[in-house]
């Protein structure tokens, strides 16, 4: 029982570290960048119709992988982030 909170705790502590990452990432490229994110990110997320179903099908080719249970795959997720 107790190793099962156990691996509870650590996948909780992992998910908290990797966005800490992410975050720290995501500014160091930013800063690598230039400051032109944002604009990249209003474009990005303003597509619409056939431009945004290629993007994510393109996506989705790329990185979809077999997942276990009930998790999406890459595509899924993605197409479900984005709303």
């Amino acid at each position: 029982m107790s190793y099962a909170r156990r691996t509870g705790s650590r996948s909780r502590n992992y998910g908290a570290e990797r966005a800490k990452q992410n975050i720290q990432e995501a500014k160091d490229f930013e800063l690598e960048v230039g400051g032109s994110v944002e604009d990249v990110k209003k474009y990005f997320f303003s597509l619409e119709g056939s431009k945004k179903e290629e993007i994510l099908s393109l996506y989705g080719l790329k990185f979809n992988k077999a997942t276990s249970g009930n998790k999406p795959n890459a595509e899924e997720y993605a197409r479900q982030a984005w709303e």
